[in-house]
């Protein structure tokens, strides 16, 4: 088995396994041996971004909800 490294991903030693020299190909690598890497730093940046782009947005929202609703009888609620 040529290629076949302990510690590789599960799909990659079966798909490896099952296709031999075609796995590459089955992976969809399209030529670039890092592209889940890259896919993953991706998501780990654009994660990040939002984080910091969007909590106070986020906890304004939350502010928002936990408020009390005022009554709509103008405070008289209750009163005959």
């Amino acid at each position: 088995m040529r290629g076949f490294r302990s510690g590789t991903g599960c799909g990659t030693c079966w798909s490896a396994l099952a296709a031999g020299e075609a796995a590459d190909a089955f992976l969809a690598v399209q030529g670039d041996q890092w592209d889940t890497q890259w896919d993953m730093a991706c998501a780990l940046i654009g994660a990040v971004a939002s984080l910091l782009l969007l909590t106070r947005l986020h906890d304004r929202q939350l502010a928002h909800l936990r408020r009390p609703a005022a009554p709509a009888s103008g405070g008289r609620a209750g009163r005959l």
